[in-house]
């Protein structure tokens, strides 16, 4: 009888701070984690190390965790930039088994699941400009100069100098609806909602 007590409670208090569990089932092959967050760490099946996302423009690249994910231009100084997007096996020092490089493209993630009201994602910035885009508004230039507010969502950037380049995370929070990020020298790890 203590245990559903304690249960209920927690149960109580999940609801009062707005966290919803994620249904698991829909992705199973690429959430790592499904306890009132979802996370992509490109480890799970379906993210094979050279897999290489490259166009056209607005191309489907996956679905993980509630977003449907696309490769866009990137956008430095109003011109549009694409290359290609890699599934590759983290550098020493940052991320885990599988990142994705983004190499003159952004990855747009649409939500299509629950409300969203943070996002974090780790990034290695070795170089070049990136590109954060939320909720439709577009901040061009290193993350770390990006404003503290964007597309009506609160940004928030902590990093720290590698050899080489930046290492960071970035919280958004707010109402997300959808979010990009890429850049020209650029790695993603641990995409996470919540």
């Amino acid at each position: 009888m203590k245990s559903n007590l304690i249960l209920a409670m927690f149960a109580v208090a999940l609801s009062v701070m707005g966290c919803k569990t994620i249904q698991c089932e829909k992705y199973p092959t690429v959430y790592s984690t499904c306890q009132c967050n979802c996370c992509i760490d490109f480890d799970a099946k379906g993210f094979t190390v050279g897999t290489t996302y490259n166009g056209p423009v607005g191309s489907p690249v996956f679905k993980a965790c509630d977003f449907d994910v696309s490769i866009e231009n990137l956008v430095i100084g109003g011109a549009p930039y694409f290359n290609f997007a890699k599934i590759e096996v983290a550098p020493a020092g940052f991320g885990s088994g599988n990142i994705i490089n983004t190499n003159n493209v952004t990855l747009l993630f649409k939500n299509t699941g629950s409300s969203v009201s943070t996002i974090t994602f780790d990034y290695l910035d070795m170089g070049g400009s990136e590109n954060l885009t939320v909720n439709g508004a577009l901040h061009s230039g290193d993350l770390n100069a990006a404003p503290p507010s964007l597309g009506g969502v609160a940004v928030s950037v902590a990093e720290a100098t590698v050899p080489n380049g930046r290492m960071g995370i970035v919280t958004l929070s707010g109402n997300i609806k959808v979010f990009g990020v890429g850049g020209q020298e650029f790695y993603l790890d641990n995409v996470c909602r919540r």
